[in-house]
């Protein structure tokens, strides 16, 4: 009867302190977590919403017509820009998050799987020097389809001293 009364012992023992390491390092993985959400959140609180610079879709690129086998056309753009001061240059940097909604027609004989599709391109353009300063390709993405619209969501950033003067063009290419 003794020794029976031990194992039991034994037992509440070891069972008592596995529950104990295991609540451990559970409490200690959360708080972990919560100190990686803060530092997130302090470098989020670091950027500054701005007025984004001038949005523009020219007539030419807007949309684009493949062979008969579709249309594709931007309808809207909307854009949030953020900025923050580089530290060793001195320079604005410039965070555009944007989405673009894309009309997209196409024939229903052709399997819309294996389609070709062309890029939404950004120019940023500087209207005083009257440069292009950067062009970039997006890559549109099929699977983002609501009805008969696609969303194309991306984000890029750049740096320059002065933001006022630059105009930002959209178009498919």
């Amino acid at each position: 009867m003794y020794i029976i009364n031990i194992k039991n012992l034994y037992i509440k023992f070891k069972k008592f302190f596995f529950s104990l390491a295991l609540s451990s390092i559970l409490v200690s993985c959360s708080l972990l977590e919560n100190e990686s959400v803060n530092n997130i959140k302090s470098s989020q609180n670091s950027l500054k919403k701005i007025k984004c610079p001038q949005a523009k879709i020219p007539y030419e690129t807007a949309k684009y017509i493949s062979n008969k086998k579709f249309l594709l056309k931007i309808n809207k753009v909307e854009m949030i820009c953020k900025n923050s001061v580089d530290d060793m240059s001195g320079q604005l940097e410039v965070i555009i998050e944007y989405k673009a909604k894309l009309e997209f027609k196409f024939n229903k004989k052709i399997n819309q799987n294996n389609l070709n599709l062309p890029h939404v391109y950004i120019a940023i353009v500087d209207t005083k020097k009257e440069n292009i300063l950067v062009k970039m390709f997006s890559d549109i993405d099929i699977k983002n389809k609501k009805n008969k619209t696609i969303v194309n969501i991306n984000k890029f950033k750049f740096k320059h001293k002065n933001y006022q003067d630059l105009v930002i063009y959209f178009g498919i290419q």
